[in-house]
């Protein structure tokens, strides 16, 4: 993972260094928050800039943030699982899931947790990533069983959720995989590589319409239409209100 930052480049080796070098490839700072025995396990690292704040989580239960210009820790706290998301930052807060299927609200500023909201816990930790949007006053995110919720922006509590996978087979689970979720004009979309593609209602949770492509790809949105990549390689061209393949 990169971050660009005032014509710098920041990014992390598999010992949890993270080095930024400016656009002469010199090395501005390089900083180190890992014990000797976390370096041999290899940090996996997730980072998102926001301001002249650096925000870290990783796959050993860790949140901390950097100062960008000094690169100086400005504060560090240990979660109960390993982090499995993205993160997404607004107005102050920063919010992550972790590996049992839980959405943490943090503050920017001190990295203390303001809520959790907790959906199914897995029996099994997935490596996979989940994705999260911000929009308004909602959060919307997945988790490894193919949930997607939506919750309050500032207290946390469930304002809908759908299920997009019908199985309780251990092997189905594991093998499941969920795009990131794209919004546009209120409606949510994403697809699953069980050969299902979803457009969400926003506000209610309700479904617009699914279509039958397997791909568990990010999706882009051109004015009107949908583009989307199956996991079989055809580039798929979806008519957004309606839902109607166009070409493939």
């Amino acid at each position: 993972e990169i971050v660009f930052h005032d014509k710098s480049l920041i990014f992390f080796d598999n010992k949890g260094n993270i080095l930024n070098f400016n656009h002469d490839s010199k090395l501005i700072w390089k900083i180190n928050n890992y014990s000797n025995e976390e370096k041999k396990i290899g940090p996996l690292l997730t980072m998102v800039q926001s301001n002249n704040k650096l925000i870290i989580a990783d796959n050993l239960a860790k949140t901390y943030a950097i100062d960008l210009k000094s690169g100086k820790i400005l504060w560090t706290k240990k979660n109960l699982a390993s982090f499995n998301s993205q993160i997404k930052v607004s107005k102050n807060k920063f919010f992550i899931s972790d590996v049992n299927n839980n959405l943490h609200c943090f503050s920017l500023n001190s990295g203390d947790l303001i809520w959790t909201h907790s959906t199914e816990k897995p029996f099994i930790s997935s490596s996979k990533k989940l994705s999260i949007i911000i929009k308004e006053d909602l959060i919307v995110f997945s988790n490894s069983f193919g949930d997607v919720t939506a919750v309050d922006f500032d207290k946390g509590t469930l304002v809908w959720q759908i299920s997009t996978l019908n199985s309780d087979m251990y092997e189905e689970i594991m093998k499941f995989k969920t795009s990131s979720i794209i919004e546009n004009e209120n409606s949510i979309y994403f697809s699953n590589n069980k050969g299902k593609f979803y457009s969400i209602d926003l506000k209610t949770g309700a479904v617009n319409w699914t279509q039958n492509i397997s791909s568990k790809l990010r999706s882009t949105i051109i004015d009107n239409l949908i583009f989307s990549i199956s996991d079989d390689g055809y580039l798929y061209v979806i008519e957004k209100i309606s839902g109607n393949i166009l070409r493939i």
